[in-house]
C-alpha cells in the first residue's frame, strides 16, 4: 500500500501548472472549460456516491440516477443533484432512501479503478503532478516555505509522483487537480461541486465512461456547471 503524501513531496516550482492556469483563461467561468483546460477532444463528468441512511440507521450508497428514479426525476448528462433532491420530499434520503439498481462502491474504490484506466492512456503514468488548495488551516504552517500555483483565481500546493497515488491524501487532503506530465488529460475534483471532470482525447474518455463501478456522464467543454443548469428537473 502506498504512504500517504508527505511535506517532501511538495515542489518548490510551480511552473508546470501553467499549462492548466493558461487555457482556461478564455472559457466563461461557469462552464467546464474554467474548469479543466479546453484542449481536449472530449470531457466527462464522473458523479460521487451519495450516502443514504433509513429509518433504522442502515447506511448505503446510492447513485444520482437511483435517486432520479425513485423520485420520479429525469436522470440525464447535464442533472445536478441538488435539482433532483428538490424534487423528493425534505430529508427522503434519511427517511424514505433509494435502493441501489446495482451495488456502489465507495468513493475511493471507484476512483482507484478511474486510476488504474487513466494509467494506461498516458505516456507519464509515473510522472504526475497534483493540485490541493491551500484554503484549508492544516497547511498554515508551510505557507511561508512553500510556492503556490495560481490555477483559475484560487492557490494551490503541488505535488509530484505517479498517478496511482490520486487516492492517497496529504493532511487528510485529497487533490483536486491532478493531470499527467505529457498533459495527456486531466481531472479536476473541484472543492465546489459534487463531482469531478475528466478532459482527455475520445479514447481516454471513452474507456472512462465505459467502467462500470462508476457513475459517469459525456460532458462537454461549454457545459455549465452551476447547480441550477439542469433545466429537466426544475
Amino acid at each position: 500500500m502506498e504512504d500517504e503524501w508527505t511535506d517532501n513531496d511538495l515542489q518548490q516550482d510551480v511552473s508546470e501548472s501553467r499549462w492548466v492556469a493558461d487555457n482556461l483563461k478564455f472559457a466563461p467561468t461557469t462552464t467546464i472549460g474554467s474548469l479543466v483546460p479546453a484542449t481536449f477532444d472530449a470531457y466527462a463528468r464522473i458523479l460521487y456516491p451519495v450516502h443514504a441512511s433509513d429509518q433504522n440507521g442502515n447506511e448505503s450508497l446510492v447513485r444520482w440516477s437511483d435517486i432520479a428514479r425513485h423520485i420520479g426525476a429525469i436522470a440525464h448528462a447535464e442533472m445536478e443533484l441538488h435539482a433532483i433532491e428538490a424534487k423528493g420530499e425534505r430529508g427522503f434520503l434519511q427517511s424514505n432512501p433509494p435502493t441501489a439498481a446495482t451495488p456502489v462502491l465507495d468513493w475511493t474504490s471507484q476512483l482507484t479503478r478511474v486510476v488504474q484506466v487513466l494509467a494506461e492512456h498516458t505516456s507519464t503514468p509515473d510522472d504526475c503532478w497534483f493540485a490541493i488548495w491551500e484554503g484549508n488551516t492544516s497547511l498554515d504552517d508551510i505557507r511561508a516555505t512553500t510556492p503556490t500555483a495560481v490555477i483559475n483565481g484560487d492557490n494551490y500546493f503541488l505535488l509530484r509522483g505517479p498517478g496511482a497515488r490520486a487516492t492517497l491524501s496529504y493532511r487528510a487532503l485529497s487533490p483536486h487537480i491532478w493531470w499527467p506530465a505529457d498533459h495527456s488529460w486531466c481531472m479536476v475534483a473541484h472543492f465546489d461541486f459534487p463531482c469531478v471532470y475528466l478532459g482527455g482525447n475520445r479514447k481516454t474518455v471513452d474507456a472512462v465512461l465505459a467502467i462500470p463501478e462508476i457513475e459517469a456522464w459525456p460532458a462537454r467543454v461549454g457545459q455549465v456547471v452551476t447547480a441550477d443548469n439542469d433545466k429537466l428537473n426544475r
